[in-house]
């Protein structure tokens, strides 16, 4: 049951947080897709939805779906959504705080400017967060 929901908050959050970044990487005129952005610094050519980039995206989404389900089950806070504020805004740091290594070791990194990138990436992960501790609460409830 635990592995059942944590794959289902990690889809989701994953997804809400995609969905996100498409809409405000269009509406800026930049390509924050993480998946394609995973592309891009694994150099893989051809296809530009090649399905690695997605797979990785999404393991990394299961990934810090599993730790926040650790987490949940094992603090003593209370289970309200306004903690996904906090924790998402530490886990788009540390994403954010990743890409910065990604982007600056290759020679060749994408058209991006990272500010932009850094600060939609804080807000997508205040939403992925917040999505799977909705789910844990609704699960937690059935």
């Amino acid at each position: 049951m635990e592995l059942s929901i944590i794959v289902i908050a990690g889809l989701m959050g994953t997804s809400f947080m995609t969905i996100f970044s498409q809409i405000l990487g269009k509406v800026m005129g930049q390509n924050f897709n993480e998946a394609e952005l995973i592309n891009k610094f694994l150099n893989i050519r051809g296809r530009t939805y090649h399905y690695l980039g997605w797979y990785i995206h999404y393991a990394i989404g299961f990934i810090f779906a599993a730790g926040l389900r650790a987490l949940y089950l094992l603090t003593e806070f209370e289970r309200y959504i306004i903690i996904g504020i906090p924790i998402g805004l530490g886990l788009g740091a540390f994403g954010g705080m990743c890409w910065y290594i990604f982007f600056f070791k290759k020679t060749e990194t994408p058209k991006l400017e990272f500010k932009n990138f850094f600060g939609q990436l804080l807000i997508a992960h205040v939403i992925f967060t917040v999505v799977v501790l909705s789910i844990f609460q609704i699960m937690n409830q059935l």
